[in-house]
Parts: C-alpha cells; structure tokens; sequence
C-alpha cells in the first residue's frame, strides 16, 4: 500500500475552508476520486461539493480538482437542484434543508454516475453555556466552559460539537474532535464540559451542536481520528483504513447532513 494525501473538509466545505490532510490506504497505482458534502438544517445556505483526485504521497502534486461534473441535489419529495462549478472543483448551490428528510446526491463525470444519500435528523437544542474558573498549582490559568442541551426522548442521537473562537473554527487539535450520542442519557436535559481547551475572558465561543445519523458519526470520527493520528505520527505511520463513506462506486469521502442548532457566548 502507499500512502496519498487527502484534504478533508473538517470545518465545513466552503472555498476558504479549514482544511486538514490525512492518509489513506490506497494502491498507488489505484488513484482515487474524493467527493466531500456537508449540509446543514436550516437556510438558505450554501451547501458544497468538493470533487478531487487523490495525488500520490510525497509526490509534491497537489490534489488533481474536477471541474467537469454535474451535480444535482434531490430531496425526497422529488424535488432537484443543480450545484454549479464556483472553482478550484467546487460545486456550490443555495438551499433551505429541513430536517426529518432524506437528501440525495448524484454526481456524473467521466462516464460514471455516484449517488450518496443521507437523512438530515431533527436538531437538540442548546439551552446554554457558563464558564467556570481554572487554576493550575493554585494560578488562574483561563476557563472552562460548560454547555447544556437537550437530548430528545425515543431515539437515538449522534453528535459533534464545533466550536469557532474569535472568528476562527477550532479544528487544529485533538480536543477539537467532541464527539458523544445519547446512549447513557436518552431524553434528559444534560450539561457537558469541553475539555482540555482554556477560554480567556472576553473570548467570543460559537458553539454548533451537529446533530447526525449513526453512519455520518462513525465517518465524521474515523476521518478525525486519523487526520491527528497523521499529525502525531509525523505520517510515520499507516493508516488504519478508510472511513465507510455512503457513496456508490469506489471513491472516498462522504456526503454528510447535519441537523444544527448554536449559539454565542462571550466569556465574562
């Protein structure tokens, strides 16, 4: 196996998105196309697809972008909506996602068609945040901060936190990856901590509860845990296999949808 660079979409696909390279285990010989889709409930907004090649490790060549595609977003009310080339392989369209509905994806370019589904679950909403102080060896270092939401009864419920911080989205550290469901607290009211991140007072913290399906929080988690494992490892180290995606045919990435609530907090 060789290892070859990938950028995944981490903070969001957007043309000035955060972006974080991986590994994974591909033959080399066996280049690979890349379709990344996030959206999120709510809008209207702007939903992308990024479409690349997969360019071989240490090879110095930047991902190959597809430029040539047609992309058509489908709801499942029939409903269909184009996504149009804006640049460097990005497809973007304008779109108001509501939840409890599944959405469709179909990419056609080279003579292959990809579709990708994924059902966009009803959002938890966050009821607030406080920060409390921190002190190490008896010095005040910063906050903590502690958010609550509430955990919606009679299903099952996959999160993700994101956090944006003065303006910048956090997705540069391992504590950036807040991941947890509902499995010990079905239906409850709960407060959880960020951990290992330090708030200074007048800290501006927008904080975005994604809510998502089992199968998009498994990816979701699995790209994160080896994007840092990358890192760590000075890509040292093999991957430990490809994240299951959701598209027909063999490319990697994953079309992803997201329900969304947040909000603002300023640290006092």
């Amino acid at each position: 196996m060789k290892k070859l660079l990938l950028f995944s979409m981490l903070a969001g696909l957007t043309a000035t998105s955060c972006q974080k390279v991986i590994e994974l285990d591909i033959q080399e010989s066996d280049l690979q196309y890349v379709l990344e889709s996030e959206m999120t409930e709510g809008g209207p907004k702007v939903v992308a697809l990024k479409i690349s090649q997969t360019a071989p490790f240490l090879s110095g060549d930047e991902p190959k972008r597809v430029e040539n595609a047609s992309v058509v977003l489908y709801d499942d009310q029939g409903n269909s909506l184009p996504l149009v080339h804006r640049d460097s392989g990005i497809y973007q369209t304008t779109y108001e996602a509501l939840p409890d509905h599944t959405y469709r994806l179909q990419v056609d370019f080279g003579g292959e068609q990809y579709l990708a589904e994924s059902f966009l679950p009803a959002h938890s909403e966050l009821l607030g945040a406080r920060a409390e102080p921190q002190d190490s060896s008896g010095i005040f270092i910063g906050y903590q901060i502690k958010f609550s939401y509430q955990d919606p009864a009679n299903r099952d419920d996959y999160y993700r936190l994101r956090m944006t911080v003065n303006g910048k989205v956090q997705n540069s550290e391992r504590a950036d990856a807040i991941f947890f469901n509902d499995q010990s607290n079905n239906g409850l009211t709960v407060t959880r901590t960020i951990r290992n991140k330090t708030f200074q007072s007048g800290d501006e913290v927008k904080l975005e509860l994604l809510s998502m399906t089992k199968e998009n929080f498994r990816y979701q988690r699995e790209v994160f845990d080896m994007a840092f494992v990358s890192a760590a490892s000075n890509f040292s180290a093999a991957a430990p296999g490809n994240p299951i995606n959701n598209w027909t045919g063999p490319v990697v990435g994953n079309f992803t949808t997201y329900g969304l609530d947040e909000l603002t907090y300023v640290v006092p």
